[in-house]
């Protein structure tokens, strides 16, 4: 049986992934992760919690890793970002 705030937590993985910019190199891999999710919270909402509860704890896992995964690459992206601009930026003086 899934409980209504692990529903809480599946439409929020949901929403999160779904924000994953495009030029991401995990949007593919979460568009699949949200998909799954999305099959599964249809079964729980029909009713069908025992068969959806299966394999969610494994996806919601995924969803996790590849927005922990896609933050990481972000910052990193950033500070690159910041120290090219600061070079740039003594250059320019």
């Amino acid at each position: 049986m899934v409980c209504d705030e692990k529903l809480k937590q599946i439409r929020l993985l949901i929403n999160r992934l779904e924000r994953l910019s495009a030029d991401s190199i995990w949007s593919h891999r979460a568009s699949g992760i949200r998909g799954s999710l999305l099959r599964h919270l249809d079964e729980i909402e029909d009713r069908d919690s025992q068969r959806a509860s299966e394999n969610l704890i494994n996806i919601l896992d995924q969803g996790y890793y590849i927005l922990e995964q896609a933050a990481k690459l972000s910052l990193t992206s950033n500070r690159i970002k910041v120290v090219n601009d600061s070079t740039t930026n003594l250059f320019n003086e």
